[in-house]
C-alpha cells in the first residue's frame, strides 16, 4: 500500500497581533481592576481564521502544580486534594475556547452600524436613549450591567461606552424584526465558515 500525505496543519497566528492583543490585554486588566480575567479573540471573519488569542490566566510551563495568583497561593495549603485539581484545572483551561460567552456587547457595535445605516439614530443626540436598568422584553426582563443602577438619558455614542443593554434594545426595536435578520445575513453571520485545510 502506497504511503499518502496526510493533512497539513496550518497556523494563523499573526505574531505582531498576537503580541498587541497580550500587550493591550494585560492593559485593560490593569486599567479596569478585572478580577475574572479576561480574552482577546481576534480573527479573521470571512475565514475563521485566528490571528490572536490571548487569556489573562497566566501559569509558569516549569512549574504547572503551582498556583499562579497571590489569592490562590495564600490559602494553597488549605484546601483538598479535590479543590487544589480544581483550581489547577482552572488554571489551565483556555477560557477563550472552553467558556461559553453572550457575544451582546461585541455584537452591539452591529446594532448601531444597522442603525445609522438605516437612520434610525444619530451617534450624538442628547437625550435618544434612556436606561433605567433593567427592560422588558417578552415577559423576560433583561438587566443592564449597571442594575440596579442605571445610564439614565444618553446619546448612541455614550450608550456605546456603556454598553448599555436597555438601549441597544430599543435601536432594535426601531430596526425591527425583518431588518435586523437582513442585516445579520448582510454582515455574513448566517453563512457557515469553511476551515481552510492544506493538502
Amino acid at each position: 500500500m502506497d504511503v499518502e500525505d496526510g493533512y497539513s496543519i496550518v497556523l494563523t497566528i499573526d505574531e505582531s497581533i498576537q503580541m498587541i492583543a497580550e500587550k493591550y490585554l494585560e492593559q485593560a486588566m490593569q486599567e479596569n481592576d478585572c478580577q475574572d480575567g479576561g480574552v482577546i479573540v481576534i480573527m479573521r471573519p470571512k475565514t475563521g481564521d485566528i490571528l490572536a488569542m490571548a487569556t489573562s490566566n497566566s501559569y509558569n510551563l516549569n512549574t504547572p502544580y503551582e498556583p499562579n495568583t497571590e489569592e490562590l497561593k495564600s490559602k494553597w495549603e488549605s484546601l483538598t486534594s479535590a479543590e487544589k485539581n480544581n483550581a489547577l484545572q482552572k488554571m489551565y483551561r483556555n477560557k477563550a475556547v472552553a467558556d461559553t460567552y453572550e457575544p451582546g456587547s461585541t455584537f452591539k457595535v452591529f446594532v448601531a452600524a444597522m442603525g445609522l445605516e438605516e437612520g434610525a439614530v444619530t451617534t450624538d443626540k442628547e437625550g435618544d436613549f434612556n436606561c433605567n436598568g433593567i427592560v422588558n422584553v417578552s415577559g423576560t426582563k433583561i438587566k443592564c450591567w449597571k442594575y440596579p443602577a442605571s445610564h439614565n438619558y444618553q446619546t448612541l455614542r455614550k450608550a456605546l461606552m456603556n454598553s448599555c443593554n436597555p438601549a441597544f434594545i430599543a435601536l432594535g426595536q426601531r430596526i425591527g424584526t425583518d431588518n435586523f435578520y437582513k442585516y445579520i445575513e448582510g454582515f455574513g453571520f448566517t453563512r457557515e465558515n469553511r476551515s481552510r485545510i492544506a493538502r
